[in-house]
């Protein structure tokens, strides 16, 4: 095993292009800041924007990308020369690769200039075309692909399909940014208006849209109904976020609301983009995916922003909760339980309230502390450098 000095004199360059994934993002900004304060070497080749000041101000030497953002050809191209005109060649430098897509090509020249590289899956990949992917026509690469991932969901699913092409694999959890200022009013006052619920009602639920499955809206419109039956005793309004502007899946599912007269009680929005204004708005957080999810990422923004989750328990969202928020997890598609996990929180003190969500968020702080990151990070690493490049 390699000592940690050996460890620390290592240049990484990390290769992002899709600078419009949050979670990329703000994985590749994690990785850079750890790595630039283990005094060792960070690199980032990306398409110019205002992330590259910002990875250059912390430290980060960064090799900008003149190609168009969705022009993937003309990038790779870019990315490929970059690689090979201004990272130094030899096994102590690490070429970290999260775009999937590109992975067969890096993976060529990093051979070609004795690099080691390594990969970030962020999603799982589909079996029809992993093998092209990953090896092309070759079987060059078959066996020695180092892989992380960011959740234990996608470790499992690649091991379950993918085993025999993995070399190393390894989850390295996306950090989570700890929060220590509130929300500013008039962004919750200016998202209140834009949904129409300034003065009403009381408690606001929060989920995200699955607009066309029809499980998923078929237990919206169950919700719906136990909401509209609390009516008398509680005002309580189910918030269906969505980032679009126009939807016309989500047009015809609020037809079918309005049939129904839900609307009171179920509000489907649309362009909501301020999720932590969202949540400071919202007292309970519902995730309905109909498909497991592969990563918390939302899980871990609600409890640190102080929000409890009642969610399916299948996919990464095993991996958010306690022991004593476990309760809170419901078999999947049981909406009876579901329904009634709801209930039990609209009667909650909030004394008990305050006390499972600082539990709920003592727990996501801990587990995807900076410290976890950067012990699983500097293992992987570690793991890669100890075999031949």
């Amino acid at each position: 095993m390699l000592s940690e000095e050996e460890i620390l004199n290592t240049t990484v360059v990390h290769v992002l292009s899709d600078i419009y994934d949050s979670d990329k993002v703000t994985f590749v900004k994690s990785l850079s800041s750890i790595i630039n304060t283990s005094n060792s070497k960070n690199v980032v080749i990306l398409p110019n924007s205002v992330l590259s000041g910002n990875l250059k101000r912390n430290g980060s030497e960064v090799i900008t990308l003149n190609s168009d953002v969705k022009n993937k050809r003309a990038l790779l191209a870019e990315i490929k020369t970059a690689i090979k005109s201004k990272v130094p060649g030899g096994s102590n430098t690490i070429i970290h690769n999260h775009e999937y897509q590109f992975s067969k090509e890096i993976q060529y020249v990093c051979k070609q200039m004795n690099i080691h590289s390594t990969h970030t899956l962020f999603t799982k990949p589909k079996p029809e075309t992993f093998l092209n992917t990953l090896l092309g026509r070759s079987k060059y690469f078959s066996n020695n692909f180092d892989v992380c991932t960011i959740s234990e969901e996608l470790e499992t699913y690649c091991l379950q399909n993918y085993r025999a092409f993995i070399s190393t694999i390894s989850v390295i959890p996306v950090e989570l940014s700890i929060s220590n200022n509130q929300v500013p009013h008039e962004r919750i006052i200016a998202l209140a208006k834009s949904w129409g619920i300034l003065d009403q009602p009381s408690i606001i639920l929060l989920t995200q849209e699955f607009y066309g499955n029809r499980l998923w809206e078929k237990h919206v419109v169950e919700l719906g109904k136990i909401l509209e039956s609390f009516h008398e005793e509680q005002s309580v309004q189910l918030i269906i976020l969505d980032n679009n502007k126009e939807n016309l899946l989500r047009e015809k599912f609020q037809e079918t609301l309005t049939s129904m007269n839900l609307l009171r009680f179920v509000n489907p929005v649309s362009e909501c983009s301020d999720f932590e204004a969202a949540l400071s708005i919202a007292s309970l957080y519902l995730d309905l995916s109909p498909y497991p999810p592969e990563s918390s990422s939302i899980l871990q923004k609600c409890a640190e922003n102080g929000r409890l989750c009642i969610a399916w328990k299948h996919g990464a969202n095993i991996e958010v909760f306690s022991d004593r928020s476990i309760e809170n997890l419901v078999e999947p598609f049981n909406f009876t339980i579901f329904a009634q996990k709801i209930r039990e929180f609209l009667l909650f003190s909030k004394e008990k309230t305050k006390s499972l969500e600082e539990n709920f968020q003592h727990r996501v702080r801990e587990k995807y502390a900076r410290s976890a990151v950067e012990s699983a990070l500097f293992k992987f690493y570690n793991k890669t450098l100890a075999k031949k490049a």
